[in-house]
């Protein structure tokens, strides 16, 4: 990760880092106005989240074999999901009065979890502005799909 920052604008990974935070402050705070109980539902929640991650390892495969940017977005959009409905899982969970909640003395799991959707989020944006530079990282994803070396050439 930190190669990717290295490589990264200024400005774009200040944006990227605001825009995963809003994200997950917006995920908990629609959690509060949310009427249904989504605890209730984990065992809903974990088929949805594994028919997205099936899809999105799909949609990556397509992506490393034809190499078109509309598979990258598709993927970002799928994970995505599956990171917002576990925000909202979490936050119901923290906050309590649902069918699941936590005690108010165990602080620590929910703040690793949050730290992790929010690094999850905040990777998922390196892929958007990833091939900019001739660097290390094009060429190693190019080991993987030479075309992409040549697109980026003829750009």
């Amino acid at each position: 990760m930190a190669a990717l920052v290295i490589t990264s604008l200024w400005p774009e990974l200040l944006l990227w880092t605001f825009i995963s935070s809003l994200l997950i402050v917006l995920c908990i705070v629609v959690n509060i106005y949310l009427p249904c109980d989504l605890t209730k539902n984990g065992f809903t929640l974990h088929i949805i989240s594994c028919v997205f991650f099936f899809g999105s390892m799909f949609i990556l495969m397509m992506y490393v074999i034809i190499a078109s940017s509309y598979f990258s977005v598709i993927f970002q959009i799928l994970v995505s999901c599956i990171v917002i409905m576990f925000v909202v899982h979490n936050a119901q969970a923290i906050s309590g009065a649902r069918f699941a909640e936590l005690v108010p003395v165990d602080f620590l799991l929910p703040s690793v979890a949050f730290f992790y959707h929010f690094v999850v989020l905040f990777l998922l944006s390196f892929s958007a502005h990833q091939y900019k530079f001739g660097t290390w990282t094009m060429v190693a994803i190019g080991w993987l799909n030479p075309s992409l070396l040549k697109e980026n050439e003829e750009s």
